[in-house]
């Protein structure tokens, strides 16, 4: 750190009469024996940029980078008022009732509590704004309060909202037509090569379980491409492939529901199968039935000239001394288990033998001095491309062979010996049919106790302890292969720094602590900042603080499902504090038909933690930057002009490549939704009816709907409530 550095702070403001920026100097502040100074706030409305001007005896640095010292310093004072809203569903159609109930907490800073006793008026208004009614409610010993408002039978639809100046929700009115069925594919079982069939079950059935038979099942195949087999040491990885859709169709579901999708796992042509691709074929499907309803539902099928994933479920970071069991899992393509014998191989990873800073452009093509030149001259910059080459192999320091029908979980005989450092962990297997698989994963191994750092690196660091609680101790284990190095340790909570220490650290690895106070709750933000060699470095990470003290347990005692229409159910619900012990509680709970969903998703929103905190961070990425080189004017001998040569190209009269190949293609997809249209089987014209059928799926066949027979005069829908129940004032007995 250096030491009583003069900075004089300065803006640059344009001058309309000279037209001209001018500097106009500010405050001057004076650097700490750590080096650091603490700027004023500009306050609310000053959104200046500052920068400054650095000197010290006859040096001098004017920074290029600037700061913004505008800060919202506008803090609410005293006690919020704030009251979440809930409703029984998130839809609802004309002249059906709203049920509603509200909690009403008081907020100052981070501490709540609820407000009994409290007297507001619930409005509700339509899409236009206009209030339509409202009540008076009072809040009960738990903060709560509840009511129901009729919805008008004429009016405008669209978002409706329910507010009471503290607060407000939301929902939709519309005459919406409720989901009779859903549809879904079956888990595809078995292995599939490239080029052969691929058959994808799937079934169409009521919400009241009855099967939708005689439906148009309209479909399309789309093909994408990934890499998963991509091993490690085989050089740059693969180009991304565009999707591309391979097949399409429609088909008729079966008496019971089901129907098949059939299509052939055509590869891509241009993806290298030596590179082991990975081909995922999505299904998209839209089943209409008979009386116009339409469904969606999507699945995916992937398929390779390898039928078998092989996966161990090991973190990318092992401390050698926690030690641990991992899963191991085989699984064909599409999920399902397949019971095989894996052999698991442990190489030790060579790191580089000498550290390098990362480099500001990019890597030259060529090289004007040999390796053993470069290093001398430039000892900690990157030789061509040698960061990017993945490391030899080393010594092999495990092998075991498993079966995943026995064998699902491994550990490591011999951890605690193994070096810090990068290792390759390699899992070989053969699948259905005869294939090799093998999957590659670079791990590494760290230990607190040990002398040697896990990487050659300037600056590296893991959190030992990701979920603290609170008054524990935060641990984070920190190293670097440079020498003689100053590392900035910095904790902050609530946007301010609570604790600040100067770490000196020489190719070794320390580890960094603080204790986080009894009471506190929410997020700590750790960061680490470094400068050394012209190269800024910067690591940060945060924890959040579970609030301990007042969460409650909810648990189920009792729960039955499914349940007979018509019947009675009870369920008994148990809630206790942190201790365990039972709590005089209220307890929100309401049931609503799950189809609406499929419509607009309904959720309850209930989150008292309302400040969020941003805890600022060291600004580094412009410390040390490349800037663009400037050619300045001179004596030249003559123009130099670049040598411009011509070929014989063709005549594409307006149609470029691209544009051309863009226009074939927009055509030929227009002729083949016309001939889908052209052999669109007569059904899928039929009217809908109304939607008055309560679930039941009518009986008529696809050939009947043709015959043009005289709809039906529309039932009369006997119950419009979706809405089982709406509890808003259970109580526990204790």
């Amino acid at each position: 750190p250096v030491k009583d550095v003069k900075i004089q702070t300065f803006t640059r403001e344009y001058n309309y009469r000279t037209r001209s920026n001018e500097r106009k100097n500010g405050d001057v502040y004076h650097s700490d024996a750590e080096g650091m100074f603490l700027v004023k706030s500009a306050g609310e409305r000053n959104y200046r940029n500052l920068s400054f001007d650095f000197s010290l005896g006859n040096d001098r640095l004017v920074a290029e980078n600037y700061f913004s010292p505008y800060r919202d310093s506008r803090q609410n004072t005293g006690e919020k008022t704030r009251t979440f809203l809930f409703t029984d569903r998130s839809i609802y159609r004309p002249g059906q009732t709203i049920y509603f109930k509200g909690i009403v907490v008081g907020t100052q800073e981070d501490n709540n509590r609820i407000l009994t006793g409290n007297q507001s008026v619930v409005s509700l208004f339509d899409a236009n704004g206009r209030e339509l009614s409202s009540i008076e409610v009072t809040s009960n010993k738990y903060g709560s309060f509840s009511g129901s408002f009729v919805l008008p039978v004429s009016g405008p639809g669209g978002q409706y909202r329910i507010d009471n100046k503290s607060g407000s929700t939301y929902f939709n009115v519309e005459e919406y037509k409720r989901p009779k069925f859903e549809v879904e594919f079956m888990p595809v079982k078995g292995s599939y090569r490239l080029n052969e069939q691929v058959t994808v079950p799937g079934r169409a059935e009521s919400y009241t379980g009855v099967p939708v038979s005689g439906a148009v099942v309209s479909y399309r195949v789309v093909r994408s491409v990934s890499w998963p087999f991509f091993r490690f040491g085989w050089g740059y990885y693969p180009f991304h492939r565009p999707e591309s859709e391979i097949a399409n169709g429609t088909l008729i579901t079966e008496p019971d529901g089901t129907f098949s999708i059939s299509f052939t796992a055509v590869p891509d042509p241009q993806a290298q199968l030596k590179n082991n691709p990975l081909f995922t074929y999505t299904i998209y499907s839209d089943v209409t039935d008979i009386n116009g309803e339409t469904r969606s539902a999507t699945t995916v099928v992937q398929v390779s000239n390898k039928a078998l994933l092989a996966e161990l479920s090991v973190p990318e970071i092992i401390n050698r001394e926690a030690g641990s069991s991992y899963k191991l899992s085989a699984t064909n393509l599409n999920g399902e288990n397949t019971p095989v014998d894996v052999s698991v191989e442990i190489f030790a990873l060579n790191e580089p033998a000498r550290y390098t800073r990362p480099r500001l452009w990019d890597a030259p093509d060529t090289a004007v001095y040999s390796r053993e030149e470069f290093i001398r001259r430039l000892p900690s910059d990157v030789f061509l491309n040698e960061d990017k080459t993945p490391g030899e192999k080393g010594k092999s320091v495990f092998r075991k062979n498993y079966h995943t029908a026995s064998d699902s979980m491994v550990s490591f005989a011999g951890l605690d010996k193994w070096d810090p450092g990068r290792y390759l962990i390699s899992l070989s297997a053969v699948d259905a049919f005869g294939e090799r698989v093998t999957v590659d994963k670079v791990v590494r191994i760290i230990s607190p106790e040990s002398k040697k750092t896990p990487a050659n690196e300037a600056l590296w660091a893991y959190l030992l302890t990701p979920a603290p609680k609170a008054g524990e101790t935060i641990r984070l284990l920190t190293a670097s292969a440079l020498k003689n190095a100053r590392m900035y340790f910095e904790v902050m909570m609530q946007e301010q720094s609570f604790y600040r220490e100067r770490v000196k650290i020489s190719q070794a690895q320390a580890v960094l602590s603080y204790k986080i106070p009894e009471t506190f709750t929410g997020e700590i933000k750790i960061s680490l900042t470094l400068v050394y060699d012209n190269r800024s470095y910067y690591y940060s990470t945060a924890v959040t603080v579970p609030d301990s003290r007042n969460q409650l347990n909810v648990a189920f005692e009792t729960f039955r499902s499914p349940l007979l229409p018509g019947g009675t159910e009870k369920w008994k619900l148990k809630i206790t504090d942190p201790g365990q012990k039972p709590l005089d509680a209220e307890l929100l709970a309401g049931m609503y038909d799950a189809s609406l969903d499929a419509i607009l998703p309904h959720n309850w929103y209930f989150n008292l933690s309302e400040k969020q905190y941003n805890n600022p961070e060291w600004e580094t990425r412009n410390a040390f930057a490349s800037s663009p080189g400037y050619t300045l004017p001179g004596q030249t001998t003559g123009p130099d002009y670049p040598v411009i040569r011509s070929y014989d190209a063709l005549n594409w009269f307006g149609y470029g490549m691209y544009g051309g190949f863009q226009r074939f293609a927009a055509g030929r997809s227009a002729g083949m939704m016309k001939n889908m249209q052209e052999s669109m089987p007569e059904a899928m014209a039929v009217a809908p009816t109304a939607d008055d059928a309560d679930g039941l799926i009518s009986d008529q066949t696809p050939a009947e709907a043709g015959a043009g027979k005289q709809a039906e005069p529309p039932q009369i829908r006997r119950n419009l409530n979706e809405t089982a129940f709406f509890y808003p004032h259970l109580t526990t007995n204790a």
